[in-house]
């Protein structure tokens, strides 16, 4: 049986996990299950105008001082999830390439060292 999340339930949720929270991690719980609740295989089961009035009158105002890295992603998972359903953002899967260095020692007083490569991916 599958419930629907509403935006009563994700404020109440705030309320007692943001708002009346004692300690930052309190905060972090109700951030990571929304980020992860967003990016999981299985959608979050939430009307997307009910998501999308929780995120503009909760999460958009949060102080920058104030945010965690968990609520930042948080914003931004929302942000991608709400504007994707809304047709305003396509999600592209996009392979990263390795790029190839070179690091040379000339000018070190080490005689040993030859020219070395080092890859990054980007």
């Amino acid at each position: 049986m599958d419930h629907q999340i509403t935006y009563d339930l994700l404020n109440e949720l705030w309320t007692n996990l943001v708002t009346n929270s004692l300690v930052e991690e309190e905060q972090d719980v109700m951030f990571t299950w929304l980020q992860e609740s967003t990016q999981s295989q299985a959608e979050l089961n939430v009307n997307i105008q009910d998501l999308q009035k929780f995120y503009i009158e909760k999460i958009s105002i949060l102080e920058d001082e104030d945010i965690t890295s968990s609520g930042f992603s948080c914003f931004e998972s929302l942000f991608c999830i709400i504007n994707e359903k809304q047709g305003k953002l396509q999600k592209l899967k996009i392979e990263k390439k390795k790029k190839i260095y070179h690091v040379n020692y000339q000018g070190f007083n080490d005689s040993d060292n030859e020219d070395e490569k080092y890859e990054y991916i980007n």
